[in-house]
């Protein structure tokens, strides 16, 4: 369930989704006893009035030495404004304090960008991140997400059905990766 809320939202902005097998091989390499980490998935989910239950949003939730962190959190876009995100990281925190956790790392984002003002918006205090990109080929990578030719890609990718980007997307990400 948790997967196709993420590779929904992926979508939607137009990125290509992760596979599923990369995404259990996370988990599954987290939950490996030799690193001391505990994986799980949260999921939010409503039940409509003819008691069918809809996953609303999830997030894949690591817990190490008292740290919690969320590499991947997604929420369908048809429920934004139930503020669904909320509701999942005060369920987050909530576990977490119960398990006795001392932090909560948001993960990155991109200064101005709106995931950042949501984090901010619980306290968070941010601090930089060094980042390298190498290129297999030794040629200078350019990340630049406002590059008409990257909006142009993630425009085009919007326009695909779903499915065909559900079977591209992990072809295209692990080139890009």
């Amino acid at each position: 369930e948790f997967y196709d809320v993420l590779a929904d939202n992926m979508h939607r902005k137009g990125s290509p989704i992760y596979g599923f097998p990369f995404m259990e091989a996370i988990t599954r390499e987290f939950l490996d006893p030799r690193y001391g980490v505990e994986a799980d998935v949260l999921l939010l989910e409503l039940s409509g009035a003819d008691g069918k239950t809809e996953t609303v949003s999830g997030a894949m939730v690591l817990r190490h030495k008292g740290v919690v962190y969320v590499p991947f959190v997604s929420s369908r876009s048809k429920f934004f404004p139930l503020r669904p995100n909320n509701l999942l990281y005060w369920e987050i925190i909530r576990d977490s304090n119960r398990r006795g956790n001392a932090w909560l790392d948001f993960g990155t984002s991109i200064r101005g960008a709106s995931t950042l003002q949501f984090k901010e918006s619980w306290g968070a205090a941010t601090y930089p991140v060094v980042s390298y990109v190498y290129s297999e080929s030794g040629e200078p990578i350019r990340l630049d997400a406002g590059a008409k030719s990257v909006q142009f890609g993630a425009e085009l990718w919007k326009k695909l059905r779903r499915g065909i980007a559900d079977r591209l997307g992990p072809v295209l990400s692990k080139r890009m990766v």
